[in-house]
This record gives C-alpha cells, sequence and structure tokens, in this order.
C-alpha cells in the first residue's frame, strides 16, 4: 500500500515508514484515543509499530516525539530502537544527532514554505525519575517500549508534559493554541494529536495490566480443567489494548521464532509465547500455588464450586484480621529506594482459621485514606466478622493506630515486622505452596490482591501492603503449631511501653521476656 491508499483509510502516514503494517499494527496506528497499549506476546511487532506511531507526523513543523526504555543500554542494543530507527532513517532526509539521541526531520508549512524541523528523540529513565530527567520538554508523542519496566510514577508524569502544536502567527490565547478556521498552518498544526503509546510483554509492575484492565476472557481457574485455551483482553474504553502474537507478524520467520519460544521455562513461555498476563517467573507467590474455597451458607468448602472438605462457621479456630497502615514503618534491604516506591495503602485483610490450620482469606478492604478511616474501617469490619482480634503492625509509627483502636475497645494486638520483606513472607510462601492457604472462589478484591501477590518479587520498589497482611497472618498462625520463636527476634530500637495503651498483661511480657505458651492464645509476637 502507498501513501495515497493509507490515507485513503483514515490514517496518517509519512515515506519515513518503509515498512507495511500488520493488520493490528495498523489498528494501533488508526486509534483516536490518547492512551494505549499494543503487544501481549513476543514477536508481534511491537517495536516497530511504536516506532511507526511516533514517525506519523514527522512531516509537521515543529512535531516532537519521544520513545522511552528503561536504560540507554536497552535503546542501543542490536536490533533496538535506536539501530532500528537507523535502519530505517538511513539515506533519508532525515538526520542524526547521536549526542542528542535525536533525528531531525525537513518540514513544509502547509503554504509551502520551510518549517520548523520536526524531531524524534529516544530518551531512558534509569535510577532517576522523568520529573528529574523531563520536566523541561513538550511533546507531542510519548511511546513507552517495554512499558511494564517502568515504574507508574514516571508513566504518569510525562502527560503533563504533552502540548498542542500551536500556530507560528496566531501563536495562544490563555495558554491554549488559537486556531483560525481560515489559517492553513492552524489547520496543519491542529491536526497533530496528543498521544502516548506503549507496548509490552506480559510481566513486570502490575500496574500496567490494572490501567488497561487486561482481564481473561473466561475463568482462568475453568480453563486449566477443560483444556480451554484463555485469551486477555483489554476492557477499558477510553485505553484499548491491541494484543499481538508471533501469528500476527509475518515478517518473522515463525517456526524459528516458535521453536527458540519452545526452550523458555514453562512459565516465561506462558507470557511471551501465549500472552499469559497472570504468571510472573520471578515472583515469590507462585501462581500454580493459589487454591480457592467456595461458601454456601455457613460452610465454607476447600474447592471450586462447592466440591471438597466441608467446615461449617462454628468449626473455625477463630476469625482475625490483619491491618497494615500506610503509616507503618517500612524499611530493609534495598530501602535507599524506597523513595521511588509507589504511595502505600492500607490494607485490612480478615481470615479464618479452620481446624487443621488451613487459612481462609474471608475479605480484604484497601484504601489510600487518614488514620481516622483506618479506624473506622476496623470498627466497621468488627460488626461484620466480630474477629477474635486485630494484629495491627507496631513497627514505628504504625502505633498511633494500634492505640486509637485499643481506645476505641477494639482488641487489638501489635505485630512486630521483620526488617527483611522476603524474610516476613517466608511462613506464607511456605503455607501457600503446600496448599493450606485459600482464596475465595469469587470476591470482588480477588483480582487486586491476585496481581499483587504473583508478581511481588521483593525489590523494594514494588507495592506490598497486601502481601504484609498475608505474611503477617501466617506468621501469627505459626505459633500455634510449635513454632520456635528465635533467641534475638528483631524489635525496634527503645522502650514502647510509654507509647503503648493496652492491658496490664503487656507490662508482664515486659518483665520476662517472651512466654514459653501464648498468653492471649493467638499466636502474637509480643514485645520482650
Amino acid at each position: 500500500m502507498g501513501l495515497e491508499s493509507y490515507e485513503a483509510l483514515g490514517l496518517k502516514w509519512t515515506d519515513y515508514i518503509p515498512h507495511q503494517p500488520t493488520v493490528k499494527q495498523l489498528a494501533f496506528l488508526m486509534l483516536p484515543h490518547r492512551e494505549s497499549l499494543f503487544g501481549g506476546a513476543a514477536g508481534g511487532g511491537k517495536s516497530d509499530a511504536l516506532l511507526m506511531a511516533a514517525l506519523q507526523y514527522v512531516d509537521v513543523p515543529g512535531y516532537s516525539a519521544i520513545i522511552f526504555r528503561k536504560t540507554l543500554t536497552d535503546l542501543k542494543q542490536p536490533d533496538a530502537l535506536i539501530d532500528r530507527s537507523h535502519q530505517w532513517l538511513a539515506g533519508t532526509p532525515a538526520k542524526w544527532v547521536g549526542s542528542e539521541h535525536t533525528w531531525y526531520f525537513p518540514t513544509l508549512n502547509a503554504d509551502g514554505s520551510p518549517g520548523l524541523p520536526a524531531k524524534l528523540s529516544f530518551g531512558y529513565i534509569g535510577e532517576s525519575n522523568a520529573k528529574i530527567r523531563y520536566q523541561g520538554i513538550m511533546v507531542q508523542f510519548v511511546g513507552w517500549d517495554e512499558v511494564n519496566q517502568h515504574e507508574y510514577d514516571d508513566y504518569r508524569y510525562l502527560f503533563s508534559r504533552t502540548r498542542k502544536l500551536a500556530c507560528p502567527i496566531h501563536q495562544t490565547v490563555n495558554g491554549v493554541p488559537d486556531y483560525r478556521e481560515d489559517c492553513q498552518i492552524c489547520q496543519q498544526q491542529k491536526s497533530v494529536p496528543l498521544r502516548v503509546r506503549s507496548t509490552t510483554n506480559p510481566g513486570g509492575f502490575p500496574w500496567v495490566k490494572q490501567r488497561f484492565r487486561i482481564q481473561p476472557d473466561i475463568d482462568p481457574r475453568e480453563a486449566a480443567r477443560t483444556g480451554a485455551r484463555v485469551s486477555y483482553v483489554g476492557k477499558h474504553s477510553k485505553r484499548p489494548f491491541i494484543p499481538s502474537f508471533l501469528a500476527d507478524n509475518p515478517h518473522l520467520d515463525q517456526e524459528s521464532y516458535a521453536a527458540a519460544l519452545d526452550e523458555l521455562d514453562p512459565v516465561t513461555k506462558a507470557m511471551l509465547k501465549e500472552g499469559r498476563w497472570d504468571v510472573s517467573p520471578d515472583a515469590r507467590f507462585k501462581r500454580h500455588w493459589a487454591r480457592y474455597y467456595s461458601r454456601r451458607g455457613e460452610y465454607f468448602t476447600l474447592g471450586l464450586n462447592g466440591t471438597g472438605p466441608m467446615h461449617h462457621m462454628d468449626s473455625l479456630q477463630r476469625i482475625f484480621v490483619t491491618v497494615d497502615p500506610a503509616t507503618s514503618s517500612k524499611f530493609g534491604p534495598g530501602d535507599i529506594l524506597n523513595w521511588r516506591k509507589q504511595p502505600s495503602y492500607t490494607v485490612l485483610s480478615i481470615w479464618a482459621l479452620t481446624i487443621n490450620y488451613h487459612l481462609l482469606w474471608l475479605d480484604m478492604v484497601r484504601f489510600r485514606r487518614e488514620a481516622p478511616d483506618v479506624i473506622l474501617a476496623m470498627k466497621n469490619i468488627n460488626r461484620r466478622w466480630n474477629p477474635d482480634y486485630f494484629l495491627v503492625e507496631g513497627n514505628g509509627v504504625g502505633m498511633p493506630i494500634l492505640q486509637a483502636a485499643a481506645k476505641e475497645g477494639l482488641t487489638v494486638q501489635p505485630i512486630i515486622t521483620r526488617a527483611d520483606k522476603v524474610t516476613n513472607a517466608t511462613e506464607a510462601m511456605i503455607r501457600m505452596s503446600q496448599g493450606r492457604i485459600w482464596f475465595p472462589e469469587e470476591a470482588s478484591w480477588l483480582s487486586t490482591a491476585e496481581d499483587e501477590l504473583f508478581f511481588w518479587t521483593g525489590a523494594p520498589t514494588e507495592t506490598d501492603d497486601i502481601v504484609d497482611t498475608l505474611s503477617n497472618a501466617a506468621r501469627n498462625i505459626s505459633w500455634d503449631e510449635g513454632a520456635v520463636m528465635p533467641d534475638n527476634p528483631e524489635m525496634p530500637e527503645g522502650d514502647m511501653r510509654e507509647n503503648l495503651d493496652l492491658p496490664m498483661i503487656i507490662d508482664d511480657l515486659y518483665s520476662r521476656g517472651y512466654p514459653n505458651e501464648n498468653p492471649f492464645s493467638t499466636g502474637m509476637e509480643f514485645l520482650p
């Protein structure tokens, strides 16, 4: 197809794009939405699609586009974006300025006079952040290659760097381009949309899956039972996701590429060849460990669709709640990177313990609000579930939440989280791998919890508030089963008695250290 054929389809095109797009790439290039995502599997033509999109308007004076990878090394790899751009643009009127990692394109104004050059730049975030590196840019196109490797804050910040082009004659009024209907240059500038385009394979940060509402077309658990194939589709009306697979890309040797993918481990193969968004090879909690219970009235059945061992509500040992306040201290290895972490959530998870020490995850509440709202949420949970106790992180600034809850008459107990989040989660990982932690068959919060758990690697920049509530629940019940307390448990510095308004039993614990038996029969770790 030539330029006229593409324009007949309503597609903006330039001669700087040397390849004919695939059907999926064509759909991606024609999207009118400000934001969209392409890819979802290896070999689907992601990088080509992104480069095509960036080049669509390089014949318009003043147009500016930038494409990001995580590191400069990623950009400079053989056949990566910079190398590929040279393959495409060598021998064209475009000029490369290596010190700027930028291509410049000659342009003409709508009246035929020489226009300002257009440009396509390549950027990277590295260990910095977008606000520090790119707060001074103004672009009409932002591209993210392998967007799942980038922080959500960086992604969102670059939206603020997009600006509409203004006519050099009529400029702006109150900061808004003053487009005139009778001005050809105005209409030329107006034709350039603001776009944020991304490509990715599954995996990486789960915010990508959440932002574009990428969901399975059928229940993966049902698919595993029947052998049906699961496809992942985007369900956000304003942020379309176009999945593309190896079979959609005729420009590759599909047979050889598929054979190479077959050499991968099963999890990575599922991601890159099958486009599976529900697995991660680096996750601490493995998707295949998950077990699901169903509820029928007062009975919990350890299995889907009401099939499996049954436990009546009255047979449960106890119901308890783990609380991870957003204000709790977050410390551990790699803490220097915590400034890059996403804002914390307050998470309250409700648990039931069966007679044979299986944990049932009954409910979860997650929000970002202030301390009084945490207390209100605890009181609401107390009315609904009547738990035996609330476990609240007692580290650092989490203590005021614990104090306030105690003063409200709630049964609360402090738990001291270990400095290393991975160590803190070890008991939970062991129990889940043994099939002793059960998710509900259906719950409004289930996908949120699964996305965090099954993609969490323990990196300090990852969101881990849900993980913490699971970790603390597993550690809490370990005492009941005869777990041995460490000789020198990690504790915060200083005497915390003056900050703790709890029952007199706590003072007794201070005087004689950890008891041989738990005085509250809850598996709680107490302050020494």
